[in-house]
């Protein structure tokens, strides 16, 4: 599908606009410099946009005369939306992000998201593009997607400064898919990790392997837009449920590490009397972080502590101590597959897909073994 020009994505806004009663009936239409910078376009596009939202009854338009809102103008232009509502979507798909630039290293959790999903939109003949998610313009984003042709948005690394913009989005009905982000009240399909039963599933093996005292490390995180079904809450009830929260003392650590330095919490758990048979890291950058630490660096694992880690450990150096670690992973194909699924829903008008929750696999190494004790 042919790219639509600039002049058509600003008639877009215009009509959107008038519909939502942004300038009265009767009203001056703002100056058209004024309008072009706060649309972000040249005066041709705009002028040309304007030009034909004369053609079709919404304007009143002269030659070098002010520019006024028609009386029928509002009812006019959202019929006009109705109707080019009902065409096919375009087919790009922007993936929003605060940096961009995470997509172009190989290694990272996002760049694996973002390449997988590209492969397999493109199947679909849906191009996929990486959208820098800005903060201070929240409120007009979603007409700014729209202006530039996107016919849906994946958004992924969401985070509270951008509830505002999502907001936006189901307000203007824009088709938007959120990566691993369960917001009910918002009423936007989300494609989530099942985190909740992966820690649940790791806690089992290790109860199996006879440990007792485990313990969940995680930087501090809120798991509120995770649906209260994240990673920390699957794993506090696998401990309650187990009947294990005398021995897992505490059976979560969350951890900061600063220029180096460690928790001495951490230390705790990891050393001496009453130490960890059992660690979880929340995350591939923790587990790099606290084993690769001269202190831990020389750790035999699993003979003095067994080791799993979420996100793949193709960045945690293996030694003569530390075989590779269990890692519990993303299904990237069935993940980008899903995704897709609901995109593809979402470009022929169904804007609410139902949810979908990927489940993640463990692939046991030699990190773990039998409880020391």
């Amino acid at each position: 599908m042919a790219r639509p020009r600039l002049a058509d994505r600003v008639l877009e806004r215009l009509l959107r606009e008038l519909a939502e009663g942004t300038w009265p009936a009767a009203s001056r239409l703002p100056p058209t410099r004024q309008l072009a910078a706060e649309f972000g376009v040249s005066l041709r596009p705009l002028q040309a946009a304007i030009r034909e939202a004369g053609r079709l009854g919404l304007l009143d338009v002269a030659p070098r005369q002010p520019v006024f809102v028609r009386p029928e103008a509002a009812e006019r232009a959202r019929q006009l939306v109705r109707e080019r509502s009902a065409r096919p979507a375009s087919r790009r798909l922007a993936v929003l992000t605060n940096d961009p630039r995470l997509f172009q290293t190989h290694e990272t959790y996002w760049s694996q998201v973002f390449r997988s999903i590209m492969r397999e939109a493109t199947k679909h003949g849906i191009k996929v593009e990486p959208v820098r998610w800005p903060v201070a313009t929240q409120f007009s984003f979603a007409k700014q997607l729209r202006m530039q042709g996107y016919g849906a948005a994946l958004a992924i690394g969401i985070d509270a400064e951008r509830l505002a913009s999502l907001m936006e989005m189901a307000r203007v009905q824009f088709p938007v898919l959120l990566h691993n982000r369960w917001i009910p009240w918002l009423g936007l399909p989300s494609l989530m990790r099942d985190d909740y039963h992966a820690s649940q599933r790791i806690g089992q093996k290790l109860q199996q392997l006879g440990h007792r005292r485990m313990c969940f490390l995680s930087p501090t995180l809120s798991e509120e837009l995770y649906g209260g079904r994240g990673r920390i809450k699957g794993w506090m009830d696998f401990v309650d449920q187990a009947g294990l929260l005398e021995t897992c003392v505490p059976p979560v650590c969350y951890v900061n590490t600063v220029a180096g330095a460690l928790d001495s919490q951490v230390r705790h758990m990891l050393e001496g009397p009453g130490a960890a048979t059992a660690v979880v890291f929340a995350s591939e950058a923790l587990a790099k972080s606290i084993l690769e630490h001269p202190r831990f660096a020389h750790m035999r694992v699993p003979e003095a502590l067994s080791v799993a880690t979420f996100d793949s450990p193709a960045e945690i150096r293996v030694t003569a101590t530390r075989p590779p670690l269990t890692s519990i992973t993303l299904d990237m194909t069935r993940a980008a597959e899903c995704a897709v699924e609901m995109i593809e829903a979402m470009l022929s008008g169904n804007r609410h897909p139902p949810n979908i929750r990927v489940p993640l696999e463990i692939n046991i190494t030699d990190s773990i073994g039998p409880a020391s004790e």
